[in-house]
């Protein structure tokens, strides 16, 4: 019995030591194909990299977040999966959001206090655009309202709308004459019947190539008396020569003499070089050139002249 008894437990000991390795066997087995713990990550949005918190995920499932809670603008959703303990991304479906048919934004035309709400007629992709014509708005007025939807926010830049032009100096107009890498930012516009800018100031409607309407940055601002507001073209690549304008339509003929222009001083967003023109009742006419000092080109050559002399 004694024998019996010590071999019976030289066998357990053995069963017991066969039945650690099978333990451990499946412990690394589970190890290997097993859950993935919760981590975080960089995942890339629109171009922006965003940080993203993936919780705790059992073998073989998967975990969805919406690409609207990373960055607002975009649609879709991004999904994640747990493979043996391998965290792996799938089915990534982040997209800039659109604008859907009929839906509208606020516009007003030069510096009047009515509001408008143009519509698109058809869905838009991000950075897609549509054309309405601002007699749609207002009776008699000549241009078209520019539409741009943008990470599904639509804008409407009615800066081109104005009444039709009549005679001969019934309009004048300033351009950048120069290539500007940022847009053209004016505070402030303004037209006099007196010589030096000091009085008779005249009153017309504001009008220009476009606005940056999305920031509220409209033709109203250049000629609202505030310095600190300014209207800025809408030039997403830069502003080419002569592509920036603003204007004033007047009711008549009128005999402008002076012309008053306060630009910003940022050098991307500054004219050194700007023109100035009239309309002739048919088309515009170039009135004067003038630089950064508020030179035109007549007076330069004089200098030029008079230091030649």
């Amino acid at each position: 019995p004694i024998y019996l008894s010590q071999g019976r437990t030289a066998c357990c000991m053995a069963d017991i030591v066969f039945m650690a390795r099978r333990l451990a066997l499946a412990w690394a087995v589970v190890q290997v194909a097993g859950d993935c713990p919760a981590t975080t990550t960089t995942v890339g949005v629109g171009g922006n990299s965003v940080e993203l918190q993936i919780p705790y995920l059992e073998e073989g499932s998967s975990w969805t977040n919406d690409c609207g809670a990373l960055r607002t603008g975009f649609v879709g959703t991004l999904r994640f999966f747990c493979l043996a303990s391998v965290l792996s991304a799938g089915g990534q479906d982040c997209r800039p959001a659109g604008c859907d048919a009929g839906q509208g934004a606020v516009a007003r035309i030069g510096d009047g206090a009515k509001v408008y709400f143009p519509k698109i007629s058809k869905d838009l992709q991000h950075n897609r655009e549509q054309y309405v014509s601002c007699s749609s708005l207002e009776q008699g007025y000549l241009g078209y309202v520019h539409l741009r939807c943008f990470l599904g926010d639509l804008s409407a830049d009615a800066a081109r709308c104005h009444p039709p032009l009549g005679s001969a100096r019934s309009a004048i107009r300033v351009l950048n004459n120069q290539y500007l890498p940022g847009s053209w930012m004016i505070y402030e516009l303004a037209a006099f019947s007196n010589s030096d800018c000091s009085s008779g100031r005249l009153q017309g409607k504001v009008f220009a190539a476009s606005e940056e309407a999305a920031e509220g940055r409209t033709v109203a601002l250049a000629v609202d008396k505030n310095r600190s507001t300014f209207w800025e073209s809408w030039c997403p690549e830069g502003c080419q020569p002569k592509t920036a304008w603003i204007g004033l339509a007047f009711s008549s003929a009128t005999s402008v003499q002076c012309v008053k222009l306060q630009q910003s001083q940022v050098p991307c967003c500054r004219s050194s070089a700007v023109r100035l023109e009239i309309w002739s009742g048919h088309d515009w006419q170039t009135l004067q050139d003038w630089d950064i000092t508020g030179q035109t080109n007549r007076e330069r050559e004089r200098k030029s002249e008079r230091q030649t002399d």
